[in-house]
């Protein structure tokens, strides 16, 4: 039925996989149809080089094969903790000890991203207020909880923002709260073995309940991949305290404190200027407003504790 050999190669091509379907036929046609579409600059490519390269991270390329990638402002950062030693071992004290390099974006570029993005705009609530519900006329109301732009809470803080004082940048600006929810939870990444991850996830309660719970929505942003101590650190305290294992209180306390440490991290002096003096913007309507970051919650696994 195909009127060319080159037809019937696009048609084998297309019945010989499961997984493709027309959409898919109709998007291969679509391309060879574009002007700039090159034939010999596809059969120039090295497809293998170019598929790793895609999934490598920008420090792992050179600096002229990197150019390209863009890591919505993702940062690295050396992350040390004061370990203490009894007075009974070789060097008694603190000593400080490099834990490893820490994965993090910036809250205050993420808040920015949120709030301008035009696709975001028309579920993002700027103002809370209150949920009520009354049975029947004559029946008190009843204050209902169920999104976080409702909560009494949201609307204590929206009250508390009002009443700050006024700056140059944000005089006569209308005054936005923005809820942060964070959540993190260890991740196991295979079956068998130990590679695991621990991200921290980061969304707005000024978008409905309904929307955040949504994968397919993606408004939960990650932010941080949180270092766990290593095997190292073991064998690194073991020969500090000849030979011997320190006690269980000891890995506790440097386990909170690496923790503590990457969160002094993320709340950087950026987020601290935002929350106490807000942070102007230009909002998808084209109007200034002045945001002012607020965490609202934090749940959290079991590594925290």
């Amino acid at each position: 039925p195909f009127s060319n050999k080159s037809s019937f190669s696009i048609a084998d091509w297309y019945w010989d996989s499961k997984d493709k379907s027309f959409a898919d036929l109709q998007k291969l046609l679509a391309l060879f149809k574009q002007p700039d579409f090159s034939i010999p600059d596809v059969l120039g490519t090295n497809w293998k080089a170019a598929f790793k390269a895609l999934g490598a991270n920008r420090e792992d390329l050179p600096d002229h094969e990197a150019q390209w990638i863009h890591d919505d402002g993702w940062k690295t950062t050396p992350i040390t903790i004061d370990v203490p030693f009894h007075r009974t071992t070789r060097n008694r004290g603190l000593e400080t000890y490099t834990a490893g390099e820490f994965r993090h974006r910036s809250i205050v570029s993420v808040i920015k991203e949120k709030i301008c993005n035009p696709k975001d705009a028309p579920a993002f609530h700027y103002h809370p207020y209150q949920a009520t519900w009354k049975p029947f006329d004559d029946a008190p109301e009843v204050e209902l909880y169920g999104e976080l732009y409702t909560s009494r809470a949201f609307r204590d803080a929206h009250n508390e923002i009002q009443a700050l004082p006024t700056t140059k940048e944000n005089e006569g600006l209308e005054r936005v709260a923005v809820a942060l929810m964070f959540w993190s939870d260890g991740t196991q990444l295979t079956s068998f073995g130990g590679a695991s991850l621990w991200p921290l996830y980061l969304f707005f309660g000024n978008e409905s309940k309904h929307q955040r719970c949504q994968p397919s929505n993606h408004l939960g942003e990650q932010i941080a991949y949180f270092i766990k101590l290593s095997d190292t650190f073991d064998e690194y305290l073991q020969k500090r305290n000849k030979g011997k294992m320190p006690t269980d209180g000891l890995f506790t306390h440097c386990a909170r404190e690496l923790f503590q440490k990457q969160w002094g991290v993320m709340l950087d002096d950026e987020l601290l200027e935002a929350m106490e003096h807000g942070l102007v913007l230009i909002c998808p309507d084209g109007k200034p407003r002045c945001f002012y970051p607020r965490i609202f919650t934090y749940s959290a696994d079991y590594p925290e504790k």
